[in-house]
């Protein structure tokens, strides 16, 4: 449900910013009501992965816990996780932003190290509220070991989660625009043989975030499908 909920960017901070189910349209920028994406969850009897929005103050997450524990199908499970790819979007400059404000160092990886911070303090709202058998606390990072592992660490995250989640994606040169020329003049078993050699670079990649996550003891999970 990121993109339904507008989760990039979003300017949601206080519950009462949020869009409920009586609001005129579900498809501005304030995205849909949790209460629409909760029922379509349990028509689907599907696990409901919910993108809490960096701004999102102590009442919002409360109030945000609650309603879950009330509407989601008990049997369901809520996977948290803290906004979304901190690394690549301005949102993620406001978490760089807090993070200095809370003390932490003026240097890149310090959203990595707030977003770690308050997931943790999420994690621990929904645990209340919830309870642990039916929250999945999600740490998602990007695809470098080094920064999952600055995210884990952090006030000891890994032992306050149960996944890392991470987005593998392949083909980069492929997808960026300033390449169709030359590409147009390649064939398709070339373009294809482009795909397989990135692919394989994707895999020796994943197993080396999987021998990562096995050194934390915790599941390696996509939040993203890729291409």
């Amino acid at each position: 449900f990121m993109d339904y909920f507008e989760t990039n960017g979003s300017t949601q901070e206080h519950w009462q910013d949020r869009p409920t189910p009586e609001f005129f349209s579900q498809g501005t920028d304030k995205g849909g009501a949790i209460e629409y994406a909760i029922a379509l969850c349990n028509r689907l009897h599907a696990d409901c992965w919910f993108n809490i929005p960096h701004m999102a103050d102590d009442d919002y997450v409360r109030h945000y816990a609650e309603l879950v524990r009330d509407q989601l199908d008990p049997s369901l499970r809520a996977y948290v996780e803290y906004s979304n790819e901190v690394w690549n979007f301005a949102h993620g400059d406001w978490i760089q932003q807090a993070g200095e404000r809370a003390g932490m160092k003026h240097e890149w990886d310090t959203r990595l190290r707030y977003q770690a911070r308050r997931s943790l303090q999420i994690f621990k709202q929904f645990e209340e509220k919830l309870g642990r058998q039916r929250l999945v606390r999600v740490l998602a990072g990007q695809c470098f070991p080094l920064r999952l592992q600055i995210l884990l660490e952090q006030d000891s995250a890994y032992q306050h989660a149960d996944a890392i989640a991470i987005a593998p994606y392949f083909g980069y040169d492929l997808t960026e625009e300033k390449n169709v020329p030359s590409l147009k003049a390649e064939s398709t078993e070339a373009l294809a043989a482009r795909i397989d050699e990135s692919l394989n670079s994707t895999q020796k990649q994943l197993h080396e975030i999987k021998q990562l996550a096995g050194h934390y003891k915790l599941p390696l999970i996509g939040y993203e499908g890729g291409q």
